[in-house]
């Protein structure tokens, strides 16, 4: 916790960086998620495909 309150506190990257980086961890969340629940996402069928 007491890194991601530094983060927090001096990020100076640019807020398209950080929405990203917030938008990628949410689909890391939402694909735990999935892979808990049994339910992979289309992009991981997709994956193995290749």
């Amino acid at each position: 916790m007491q890194i991601q309150d530094r983060y927090e506190k001096n990020d100076s990257r640019p807020i398209q960086e950080q929405r990203f980086l917030a938008r990628s961890k949410i689909l890391l969340a939402s694909n735990e998620l999935n892979c808990l629940l049994g339910q992979p996402r289309q992009e991981h069928k997709a994956a193995r495909r290749h």
